[in-house]
């Protein structure tokens, strides 16, 4: 089982509401990490990664992360990898059909 401890954050995504009204001795020892007060444990069978889907043979990753860094999107939206399919199923209403993608990957 593995083993839990407490969650600390750091970056441009932890904004000032995360943090006590008064400065925070806390995360100053911490040279900068919060302190969520949150338990968490990371599980090697779990966890998020985000993954670009197309079926476009031609189309490659580096395109992929130069068009939403050009809409800009931070590097948080980046994708990791890129995910060639034959075809990306849909719902009868044309919307993708997210269920059926992920048992495709």
């Amino acid at each position: 089982m593995p083993e839990s401890s407490r969650l600390l954050v750091r970056g441009p995504n932890v904004m000032k509401g995360y943090l006590n009204p008064e400065p925070d001795a806390a995360v100053r020892a911490l040279a900068g990490w919060y302190d969520t007060g949150d338990i968490c444990t990371i599980d090697a069978d779990k966890g998020e990664r985000l993954v670009a889907v197309a079926n476009e043979p031609r189309l490659t990753l580096e395109a992929v992360r130069a068009v939403l860094r050009e809409k800009g999107l931070p590097n948080l939206a980046q994708p990791r990898e890129l995910k060639l399919v034959p075809q990306i199923p849909k719902l009868g209403t044309g919307k993708t059909d997210h269920r059926a993608l992920e048992k495709l990957l």
